[in-house]
């Protein structure tokens, strides 16, 4: 099997998450033409899901996506857990991909409490929960910051 070269890289976009997130400082190597970072990609995803959970930003289509397959919840599930009567809606919201959602500050509140009862937390990260009611949430933009 051929040794593959690896090298440490600063400011790293990967989009294998189905949204772009950034690396500050990784080890990338190369598969078939491609650089990837060279790290655990289960663990990547647990990484992304806390930062989604806290992030300032509204979700976009991708990132309910990404958190409703995380959670192992079909639309349909997603949108009961949510009050809505089926998966049209959560359909409609992940349909925009790179776009914010445009779901209600109540229902993107309820997707980071059900986010954060998915972790078994027992308390509700109130801050959090504020800041998204309040409607003091950022347009998404760029990539997602992991720390590697």
């Amino acid at each position: 099997m051929k040794d593959r070269k690896t090298k440490v890289t600063k400011n790293f976009i990967y989009g294998g998450l189905g949204f772009p997130v950034i690396f500050r400082t990784v080890e990338v190597k190369e598969v078939m033409g491609e650089s990837v970072p060279n790290i655990n990609h289960r663990k990547l995803q647990d990484v992304a899901f806390l930062a989604l959970l806290d992030a300032s930003f509204k979700f976009t289509g991708a990132h309910l996506s990404f958190v409703r397959h995380y959670m192992g919840l079909k639309q349909d599930d997603l949108g009961q857990r949510l009050g809505l009567s089926g998966h049209s809606m959560v359909s409609k919201w992940e349909k925009k991909k790179a776009a914010a959602t445009g779901m209600s500050s109540a229902i993107e509140a309820g997707v980071r409490i059900l986010m954060h009862e998915y972790l078994n937390n027992s308390q509700i990260p109130i801050k959090a929960v504020i800041l998204v009611l309040a409607g003091d949430l950022e347009e998404p933009k760029g990539p997602v910051p992991i720390a590697a």
